[in-house]
C-alpha cells in the first residue's frame, strides 16, 4: 500500500444495515473477504488512488480488459468501469468478467462512477458468472481530519492554515465542497493565489 495514502471511509450494507469502515481494513474484513468488491464514487472522489493504494499500482481499466488486456494473477484492480464502452447495455461488464475468468474465481475489485452503475442488473451479472454476491463499497466524502491530512500532505499546508482553510468553509456552510478530493484540490491551489470563491457559480466557473 501506498504510503501517502489519505485515510478514506467506505460504507456498505450488511445485514440489512449500513456500516461504515475505514479503507485500509475492507480487503481483509472478514465480510467482505471472497466476494468481489464495487467500490463506488462521484467523479474525482478518489477511486483511481483507492485502487492503487490496495494494489501498490498494480491496477488496469476495464477498456484495457474489454480490448483484450490480459490480467495478471492474484486479486485484480479493475478501475474505470464507467469509461467502458457498453457499460449501460451490460456488454462491457461482461467483457471484463470474461477476461477476468469471473467464472472460476470472485477475487477482484471495480471501480465505477456511481451514476453509470447499474446497481440491479450489473450485480446479478456478477453473481451469475461468480456465484457470489458482490457487495458495494461507496467511498465517503472526507471528513475534517481527512481534509486536513489531504491539505498537509497534497498542498503543503501546514497544521494551522489547514484547519484555517476548513473553518473558512465551514463558516459559510460550504463544507461539501471539501469533501470531494478533486474539488479540495482545486480550492487549495486557488487559495494560493488568494482567491476564496464562496459562492456554487463562482466554483463551478473554475472548473
Amino acid at each position: 500500500m501506498t504510503g501517502d495514502f489519505v485515510s478514506r471511509t467506505l460504507s456498505f450494507s450488511h445485514d440489512r444495515e449500513q456500516v461504515t469502515i475505514a479503507a485500509e481494513d475492507a480487503l481483509t474484513d472478514a465480510r467482505l473477504t471472497g466476494r468481489p468488491l464495487i467500490v463506488l464514487g462521484e467523479a474525482g472522489s478518489g477511486k483511481t488512488e483507492l485502487l492503487r493504494h490496495w494494489s501498490c499500482g498494480s491496477i488496469t481499466t476495464a477498456r484495457q480488459l474489454a480490448n483484450g488486456w490480459q490480467p495478471g494473477q492474484g486479486r485484480r484492480f479493475v478501475d474505470g468501469l464507467d469509461e467502458a464502452a457498453g457499460l449501460k447495455d451490460g456488454d462491457a461488464l461482461d467483457r471484463v468478467l470474461g477476461a477476468l475468468s469471473a467464472q472460476r474465481s470472485a477475487d477482484f475489485v471495480l471501480a465505477c462512477r456511481v451514476a453509470d452503475w447499474q446497481s440491479a442488473s450489473a450485480k446479478e451479472t456478477i453473481k451469475s458468472w461468480t456465484g457470489v454476491d458482490p457487495v458495494e463499497l461507496t467511498i465517503e466524502p472526507l471528513g475534517r481530519a481527512e481534509i486536513v491530512a489531504f491539505l498537509r500532505s497534497r498542498a503543503g499546508f501546514d497544521p494551522a492554515a489547514a484547519e484555517e482553510f476548513v473553518e473558512h468553509y465551514a463558516q459559510r456552510n460550504l463544507n461539501e465542497w471539501l469533501g470531494n478530493p478533486q474539488t479540495l484540490k482545486m480550492l487549495a491551489e486557488v487559495t494560493r493565489d488568494g482567491s476564496r470563491p464562496e459562492t456554487t457559480g463562482t466554483l463551478s466557473s473554475l472548473y
